[in-house]
């Protein structure tokens, strides 16, 4: 939001008739955005479970049946390698990632802390326990206000929960030593959607 603070927000909607003379929303999720300051590694997968189940009888008779709707699971892996040496050491050199080219815009991410930053968020989102919204991608503001970003699309957005641990793998490096270039893996997280 380039820095604008706020106590409160307000949702409008156009006016319109509806059914029951009222607007319903399912859910609303409010909270920060977190950015990795690390594209996550190619190869992101994502697979949907059906949400059916068959049965078969002894004569070879299938009967399925949907018991919940199809849920989609997006896998993500840093396998590149991230390197944090400019994190570590007793003067680290922090690089930031900007949201925005506006002068007075915030910084909303620091560059190649995900190891860190994904220990950290399993930590805030308790595992399982909360939920969050999944965006794949987040263009970059050009407006002095931000830009208004409407994600109408199912492939622009999801609401997942975390459905593993977090594990990171060091490759190469000297532990928190700058010098000599520490770099991790992040082993592959799984985003399963709630519906």
């Amino acid at each position: 939001m380039n820095g604008i603070q706020a106590s409160g927000f307000q949702i409008r909607t156009d006016a319109q008739e509806t059914y029951d003379d009222d607007i319903r929303i399912g859910e609303v999720v409010m909270g920060p955005v977190i950015v990795p300051g690390r594209q996550y590694g190619r190869g992101r997968t994502i697979s949907i479970e059906s949400g059916t189940t068959t049965i078969e009888t002894q004569d070879g008779i299938r009967y399925s049946r949907e018991v919940k709707p199809p849920t989609r699971i997006f896998n993500l892996a840093w396998t590149d390698g991230v390197d944090v040496s400019q994190l570590q050491g007793d003067e680290p050199d922090i690089d930031y990632w900007m949201a925005s080219n506006q002068s007075g815009a915030e910084p909303i991410a620091v560059q190649n802390e995900a190891p860190d930053l994904m220990i950290g968020f399993l930590k805030y989102v308790q595992g399982a326990k909360k939920h969050f919204v999944y965006l794949p991608n987040i263009s970059k503001s050009t407006s002095s206000a931000g830009d208004k970003r409407y994600l109408n699309r199912e492939k622009e957005q999801a609401l997942v929960t975390l459905d593993n641990d977090v594990q990171i793998e060091h490759v190469v490096g000297d532990e928190l030593q700058n010098e000599t270039g520490e770099v991790f893996r992040i082993a592959t997280i799984t985003l399963r959607e709630v519906k």
